[in-house]
């Protein structure tokens, strides 16, 4: 598996779903619910953009990729089906679309392997105990303290997560040949030091690619930032982090992006799809 094609398929659902929105923009401003999965969509693209760019020529990276990314993408674009579920009329090719994506996603996540894939992240634990690894250093290296708010309180709640894991790395033993050793499919305390590890990994790709610039029409001076903000938010709520943040310092903003400028093809027309009888991409 690529990083590719989760992003491809996340893409393509937050697409239909933003055409779906501009299509029904004369019944006034969207829900909260819908306005908070929107803006989450976007924030976890965004966030596995950077990832799936830090994984690049770099394995530790890339482990962790495979593992978490179809699994973030999913829930997020099936957050999404809030914004069908409205009175409003669906387009049934713009529906068949995002159901197809997200069937796509749920096939990615579900594929066979998904043990050896946190397997890979697990192993990848002991090395921070030797110094070894991108999460061996701080997040930043710009301090906390001197960051705008909301991110400071992020960086900080992250960052002591990061050395919190540092402090558990020495604990675990590395795979040994013939499958002997802490293995995360049979011990819950490793399993959910690897999922800890993947997120850190997932904020860490953020901090170190928030400059790198989005593809049009998200590449304004403060839009990434804006992205990063509402990325980090996410990977601290994951981590069940308290920082203070609150979707009312980031969802506005990041909803925006995502419903600003072209939103591309119909899906469903890209990809060949016949409309159905239903309107509900849910039913």
């Amino acid at each position: 598996m690529t990083p590719a094609a989760p992003l491809h398929h996340a893409g393509a659902a937050l697409a239909a779903t933003v055409r779906h929105l501009r299509a029904h923009r004369g019944r006034g401003r969207p829900p909260v619910r819908v306005v908070t999965a929107v803006a989450g969509a976007h924030a976890d693209l965004w966030a596995c953009d950077r990832l799936a760019r830090a994984a690049a020529g770099h394995e530790p990276a890339a482990a962790v990729a495979r593992y978490l990314a179809p699994r973030l993408l999913l829930d997020a674009a099936d957050g999404l089906a809030a914004a069908w579920a409205g009175p409003a009329p669906a387009d049934p090719v713009e529906a068949a679309g995002y159901r197809h994506h997200v069937g796509r996603l749920a096939a990615l996540a579900g594929a066979p392997g998904a043990a050896a894939r946190l397997r890979a992240v697990a192993a990848l634990v002991p090395a921070l105990a030797t110094g070894d690894g991108r999460l061996a250093q701080p997040l930043t290296v710009v301090p906390a303290t001197v960051l705008k708010a909301p991110l400071g309180s992020l960086v900080r709640a992250l960052e002591e997560e990061r050395r919190a894991v540092l402090r558990a790395a020495p604990a675990v033993q590395p795979e040994l040949p013939g499958g002997r050793g802490r293995l995360p499919d049979n011990d819950p305390a490793l399993w959910a030091l690897a999922d800890r590890y993947a997120l850190l990994a997932l904020a860490a790709a953020c901090l170190d690619g928030w400059r790198l610039p989005s593809p049009p029409p998200h590449s304004r001076p403060g839009d990434d930032r804006t992205c990063l903000t509402g990325a980090l938010a996410r990977t601290a709520a994951g981590l069940g982090l308290a920082t203070g943040v609150t979707g009312r310092n980031w969802y506005g903003p990041v909803y925006a992006l995502a419903t600003a400028g072209p939103a591309g093809p119909k899906a469903g027309a890209r990809a060949g799809f016949r409309p159905r009888a239903s309107a509900s991409p849910r039913a």
